[in-house]
């Protein structure tokens, strides 16, 4: 339901004879077919939106994959996926020579509720401004620092979740997808 395609390649040519003219290893008397099992093409790009609230609270969303199955939409509610955020501090590097991104926290989207089935599925979570200082202060970093956000998708495990997926359970999951990076534009900064 990801995308996930067999594919057999031939080889032929277009220069048979003219009540026959295209001509491959279909054909052929001997060898077998080769298979190519579990192509998965690209998913679509994950765009996560980060918003800031008047209050210095964090918003943050982002749309969950849709599976298509025979040219039908077949997206489950809630989905199967998981999209987790992680919230980035720009800063700048020991040497001055550019800006790196320190992570200060890391969430699990919940599914956004509508009532519209047919609008896709979205994720959101949020940061109060309270949190958004602490993580900062926990890191040094002030509270002016530029934010941005990094959303990724993540395949469900056939034997359940694991707690930390983008931390050290990293390598044990199937990453679907990930957005690019995602800054946050404020206009001032939380009192």
């Amino acid at each position: 339901m990801f995308s996930f395609y067999t594919y057999e390649i031939r080889v032929g040519h277009d220069r048979g004879p003219v009540d026959d003219p295209l001509w491959s290893t279909a054909q052929g008397r001997y060898g077998e077919p080769l298979l190519l099992e579990g192509v998965q093409h690209p998913a679509p790009e994950l765009v996560c939106s980060v918003i800031a609230e008047p209050d210095g609270a964090i918003r943050i969303r982002a749309p969950y994959a849709l599976p298509y199955l025979h040219l039908r939409r077949v997206q489950p509610r809630p989905p199967n996926t998981e999209i987790w955020v992680v919230l980035y501090a720009r800063v700048v590097q020991a040497d001055a020579v550019t800006k790196r991104n320190a992570q200060i926290d890391l969430r699990r989207l919940r599914v956004r509720r509508t009532t519209d089935v047919s609008l896709p599925v979205e994720g959101e979570g949020w940061w109060p401004g309270a949190e958004v200082t602490a993580a900062l202060a926990r890191a040094g970093l002030p509270v002016e620092a530029g934010l941005s956000a990094l959303a990724v998708e993540l395949l469900p495990e056939p034997n359940g979740g694991f707690l930390g997926p983008l931390g050290g359970d990293l390598g044990q999951v199937r990453i679907l997808r990930t957005s690019p990076l995602a800054a946050l534009e404020r206009s001032c900064c939380p009192s």
